[in-house]
């Protein structure tokens, strides 16, 4: 039986943090909201006197005005007490008084639960609805947070939904960088949002503009200043018992939120926590009187100020609740010293849930207590909500396989697994629409969703230690599992598994399976692009042109960041070698336009070789370009390019300048290093510098490069002979002999034979041309039997050997 309209008007009643005016789902409009009690905005702390108008920033405002207006995700960030709520609160006032107003409560699980409602929440009618998420990062990273579904589910509330959400400079960094599941998906989330910059840092651009708490120097001015001057001087306090006593309960309330723990700490748990501070006093028997002097103190707001250290709060909803606290937000940022004591970290692991535990777990690990953020995943483990004992299984395997142990990464991997309800056998029949599904399937995608996450890692870690059956069976195991982004990344792995083995059609299959999971599923991880460029370069390697061509189009048409400009400059490779010119340059066009810098430096490259002929001002500009990207392989193929294109327009200067700066330590890779080192060698050597050549034919040697060395020293022993150093001559053609090259061995045995009589030598020149006559090239087969002929019979300073005949040995 579904729940009655009294139980759901309850139910969406505990889930808002901003009651509706009169029936649950009747949302409050921004007008008609008191942003500045309601909603918990916080007026200046910095601000003197009664009076506290709001000054306007143009710069910051006009832009945070436009961004409403035209924006569906408004995401504003700044440092602490950089006035972003407030900032937020006046434009929405400004720009959208009469919209709704969803103020869902901290943490994921309400906006879940809203999003989750059957039937869906009424939020807006045919008006706009304005959904406040304060603190992103509290609706990000734990197993029902917000990711690509949710911001959908989000955005279909009304006809214009505008998200409008705010975070600290500081933490939108730790998220971007973030890893495990909580990177992809705050990425993503980021990524949607249109940011908009709250600088912490007054401005000359507004001379009436109300002061910021830190000056540009980071020091802290104005009222900011007074309260933290008042906490460390009641640390420091001498017999003042409640200015002593406070400092220290908002030291603790401080450690509270340095802990993870973003909802407001209880009074019980304030005076706990707090005992764990060396300068709590002993119990007394007027312990109740001190304690209350103490927090009265702490939440006194001085005479400069509108605020004070500590900041009582509405306690949460609940028939235990009592008074519930926040310390400054300023403070908690500022306070990096000193460490948060062991005691109060296993304190906040005995009072979390579980949702707070994985908080705790994250935090932990960010601040180096790998130990503490071990035991929160464990016991988060041991959650009744599968969810959560799932999602912490996973991160407790990526933990443990980064400190090495693979074993047990495996074991809590596998625990994941099976806390994600795989093995319930659910499974739900397809409908004739994705959104169909979708909204059929959500609970049973969400207990398997850190299951199938946990199943990829398993076949990744597998696959490293070579374990490939196991590997492939834990990637299929994934695909079972039918979970929107754990689906299509395991048979996209699957894929390459299959691929390395050489079994392409099954790999094909696998890449199409993914495909399929991507469209189903709406993509929330973006796989998509990645997926076709793979399946569209297994294609081009079996020669099916046209259907790589078709799977590379998907792969550039999904605008993914590395794999749309890497598939357009491999469908530009095919189109070139179908003979279709026009549509090649086009592909590469697209591909050296990408932001990305090694398709983008490719795709130049390409342009460049296919411009030569028809334009070579072009081209020789497109290789300088290509040779600025940094990137040391194709930097070297730039190089080596222009000196090639510079010397056939006899341009000498220019191409030996190209060479020269591709040999240089550390600016191409080893393999154009030689090449240019070669190429550099030949040029010098027509140009009548045999010094310069010689130098540039022993780097190449140097190289130990199999395709530049070897002419490398052939070059060289044909300019040491020139000079009659015979010896010299001698060595470099034997290195070449015995490099096998395919065509320079062969006529370094000729040479050498030469250099071997006259160095009186012919019983060795004998063997190197009888090497040389086995050659399958017919030109070095005669020379050397001419040779041979020609030998004298006893050994003599300079034989009767007809001289050095130095032949072509091709483009190098």
């Amino acid at each position: 039986m579904g729940e009655s309209g009294a139980e759901r008007d309850e139910r969406i009643r505990a889930l808002l943090a901003v009651p509706a005016l009169s029936g649950p789902e009747e949302l409050p409009s921004v007008a008609d909201t008191d942003g500045y009690g309601e909603l918990g905005v916080s007026r200046s702390l910095y601000s003197r006197g009664e009076q506290d108008p709001y000054v306007r920033r143009p710069w910051v405002d006009d832009a945070l005005d436009s961004a409403l207006r035209d924006k569906d995700f408004v995401l504003l960030a700044g440092g602490s007490k950089a006035g972003r709520w407030r900032t937020a609160w006046e434009a929405v006032r400004r720009t959208l008084p009469g919209a709704r107003l969803l103020v869902p409560q901290p943490g994921v699980a309400a906006l879940a639960e809203l999003l989750c409602l059957e039937p869906p929440l009424r939020a807006g009618g045919a008006g706009a609805v304005v959904v406040w998420l304060d603190h992103l990062e509290r609706y990000l990273g734990i197993a029902h947070g917000i990711d690509g579904a949710q911001l959908d589910r989000l955005r279909s509330l009304a006809p214009r939904v505008v998200l409008l959400a705010t975070v600290e400079s500081n933490v939108r960094e730790h998220l971007l960088s973030a890893e495990g599941r909580l990177g992809p998906t705050a990425r993503l989330v980021l990524d949607q949002a249109a940011m908009v910059v709250v600088p912490s840092e007054p401005s000359a651009r507004n001379e009436t503009a109300e002061a910021e708490p830190q000056s540009a120097d980071g020091e802290l001015t104005g009222g900011a200043a007074l309260l933290e001057q008042r906490w460390q001087q009641g640390l420091q306090a001498e017999g003042d018992e409640a200015a002593g006593l406070g400092s220290v309960l908002v030291r603790a309330a401080v450690d509270w939120r340095r802990m993870g723990l973003f909802r407001p700490v209880t009074e019980a748990e304030l005076r706990e926590l707090a005992e764990f501070d060396p300068r709590f006093p002993a119990p007394e028997p007027d312990a109740g009187t001190r304690w209350a002097e103490a927090l009265r103190w702490a939440l006194t707001v001085p005479a400069e100020a509108t605020a004070a250290l500590l900041e009582e709060v509405r306690p949460a909803p609940g028939p235990t609740a009592g008074r519930a606290f926040r310390a400054a937000a300023f403070l908690v940022s500022r306070a990096d010293q000193p460490e948060v004591p062991p005691a109060a970290w296993e304190f906040a692991l005995r009072r979390c849930d579980a949702f707070e535990l994985m908080a705790v777990a994250e935090t932990a690990r960010t601040s180096g207590m790998t130990q503490v953020a071990e035991s929160a995943l464990r016991q988060a483990q041991r959650s009744a909500e599968p969810l959560i004992a799932s999602y912490a299984g996973f991160r407790l395997g990526s933990d443990l396989e980064k400190r090495g142990d693979t074993s047990g990464a495996h074991g809590a991997y596998r625990q994941a697994v099976a806390d994600g309800g795989i093995h319930n056998g659910v499974r739900t029949e397809r409908h004739e629409t994705p959104d169909e599904a979708r909204g059929t399937r959500r609970g049973a995608r969400a207990d398997s969703m850190m299951a199938a996450m946990a199943c990829v890692n398993l076949a990744q870690s597998l696959a490293e230690q070579g374990r490939t059956a196991e590997a492939i069976a834990a990637c299929r195991q994934a695909i079972d599992m039918d979970d929107p982004i754990g689906t299509a990344l395991a048979a996209q792995n699957l894929a390459g598994l299959l691929r390395r083995q050489g079994d392409t059609v099954a790999a094909r299959s696998a890449y199409e399976q993914a495909l399929a999971a991507c469209t189903w599923h709406g993509d929330p991880a973006g796989l998509r692009g990645m997926v076709a460029a793979d399946l569209g370069a297994l294609l081009a390697e079996q020669g099916e042109t046209a259907a790589a061509l078709i799977a590379l189009e998907v792969a550039v048409d999904s605008g993914h960041r590395l794999a749309a400009p890497r598939a357009a400059a491999r469908m530009g490779l095919l189109l070139s070698e179908r003979g279709d010119t026009e549509q090649a340059v086009a592909a590469f066009r697209l591909a050296a336009e990408a932001g990305e810098p090694e398709p983008a430096a490719a795709a130049r490259l390409q342009l460049a070789v296919m411009t030569e002929k028809t334009d070579p001002e072009q081209a020789a500009d497109l290789y300088r370009r290509t040779a600025t990207w940094g990137i040391p392989r194709l930097t070297g193929l730039a190089l080596c390019g222009l000196g090639a294109l510079l010397s056939g327009r006899g341009d000498v200067s220019g191409a030996v300048r190209a060479y020269r700066e591709a040999i240089e330590p550390g600016r191409t890779d080893p393999g154009s290093a030689a090449r240019a080192a070669l190429r550099l060698g030949m040029l010098l050597e027509k140009q009548r510098d045999p010094d310069g050549a010689l130098s540039a034919y022993r780097e190449a040697m140097r190289s130990g490069d199999p395709e530049s060395a070897p002419p490398g020293a052939y070059g060289a022993g044909c300019v040491l002979e020139r000079r009659g150093d015979f010896r010299g001559a001698r060595d470099a053609f034997r290195q070449a002999a015995r490099s096998g090259h395919p065509r320079v061995a062969a006529w370094s045995l000729v040479l050498l034979g030469d250099v071997l009589v006259r160095l009186g030598d012919p019983q060795g020149a004998g063997s190197a041309l009888e090497r040389a006559a086995r050659s399958a090239d017919p030109d070095v087969r005669q020379a050397a039997l001419e040779r041979i002929d020609r030998l004298p019979r006893g050994p003599g300073p300079d034989g009767t050997a007809a001289g050095t005949t130095e032949p072509p040995y091709g483009d190098v």
